[in-house]
């Protein structure tokens, strides 16, 4: 049953994953469909939906920030990761989460959108001021949505759910779409982790194929949020397809190189044989740009590990990604009792790592814990620095 036509404020913080953006973008669009109206502010609406995060507390500050200067008296529905990591910190008349997003449109609504969650993600944010660089030559694919991993650290599972891959049809559709674009140069194959794309069997290297066989000769790929296990998965078959020169950029966040570390993650791989499919990739393609992340003051680590994973770090990528471990209560490792690093000692070998990564002229930020950072880096990898 139909309701009256709503009129509907959708906003999200700061800082939010490119995946969620993207769902938030899909949200909008699914809303309008059923003829509701977008307004630009909480004050002309009749609901207001606001996306969480909780990737970091960062971002959970920024979140609980953005509900709070909600004054309006109208319902306020929460939607995303914060609504299962840490709902009691959402003062919101409803919460939704990552995986529901076709039952707040109903809710809003009282439309039942058909096979709602299979509707591959718009290729592009809501609004151009949700960039940190708008370029319309790029465009997002994303191709995964939730994770199969269980890393004892990470909240992004309990937040966006067990991994769902958008089939391949849908996804070559949208591919001829944007080849057919010729002002579309940039494509970014994304998800909460690509890695773990799996269709009915068909992997990532299956998927990636298919793409480059029916893509222009000048258009480029940028595959984000690549976990290192699925460097192994199909090994040889990934290779020869990330060998062509289309295929410029990979992110693949390694954490640390520390063996005893990883186990305590849940993070199955090491960064010896990391390194040598690193190096086929670099041989069989010597331009693309390899991204990573490393995390510092996970509990049991020492100053030689922050020190042996920056010097890995440094001659196998072009761009690094620093955090902060922060103890969520929600994630597996708060139950696992292990001693914490000081805070000060954490930050002293944040510095180290950072003005080491730095002093080699690569580019280095800390994403959504410090925007800022992110900025910043963006900036200079646009101005042609790697």
């Amino acid at each position: 049953m139909h309701r009256r036509k709503q009129k509907i404020f959708i906003t999200e913080p700061e800082g939010m994953c490119t995946v969620l953006r993207l769902q938030m973008h899909k949200i909008k669009l699914a809303l309008e469909s059923t003829g509701a109206s977008i307004v630009d502010n909480s004050s002309n609406a009749d609901i207001s939906v606001i996306g969480t995060c909780s990737a970091f507390k960062a971002d959970e500050a920024r979140t609980i920030k953005k509900i709070t200067d909600n004054k309006s008296e109208k319902p306020l529905y929460a939607y995303g990761c914060m609504c299962t990591v840490n709902p009691d910190e959402l003062n919101a008349d409803k919460l939704f989460s990552s995986w529901d997003a076709a039952s707040l449109v109903k809710d809003v609504t009282g439309v039942d959108i058909d096979n709602f969650d299979d509707i591959i993600l718009p290729g592009e944010f809501k609004n151009k001021d949700e960039y940190r660089i708008f370029d319309p030559s790029k465009k997002f694919l994303g191709i995964t949505f939730g994770c199969s991993f269980d890393c004892t650290y990470c909240p992004h599972k309990l937040g966006v759910g067990c991994a769902f891959s958008y089939s391949p049809e849908g996804i070559l559709k949208r591919i001829k779409e944007y080849n057919s674009d010729e002002s579309i140069k940039t494509i970014y194959l994304t998800g909460t982790d690509t890695a773990c794309y799996n269709y009915n069997g068909k992997s990532f290297a299956y998927l990636l194929k298919e793409i480059l066989k029916i893509s222009r000769k000048d258009i480029e790929y940028r595959i984000s949020q690549f976990n290192p296990e699925g460097l192994f998965t199909d090994k040889e078959y990934l290779t020869n397809q990330l060998q062509d020169e289309r295929v410029t950029e990979l992110q693949t966040p390694i954490q640390t190189v520390n063996s005893d570390l990883l186990t305590l993650m849940k993070r199955y791989y090491k960064a010896c044989d990391v390194a040598d499919v690193i190096a086929d990739i670099k041989t069989k393609n010597p331009n693309i740009y390899l991204k990573t992340d490393i995390m510092i003051g996970f509990p049991n680590e020492t100053l030689e590990d922050v020190v042996e994973s920056v010097n890995f770090c440094l001659e196998h990528f072009a761009e690094i990604a620093i955090y902060k471990f922060e103890l969520l209560n929600n994630a597996p490792i708060y139950k696992m009792n292990l001693p914490q690093i000081d805070s000060k000692e954490k930050e002293k070998r944040y510095q180290y790592a950072l003005q080491k990564i730095e002093s080699h002229g690569l580019n280095v930020h800390s994403g959504g814990q410090k925007l800022n950072t992110l900025i910043s880096s963006d900036r200079k990898k646009e101005a042609g620095a790697k």
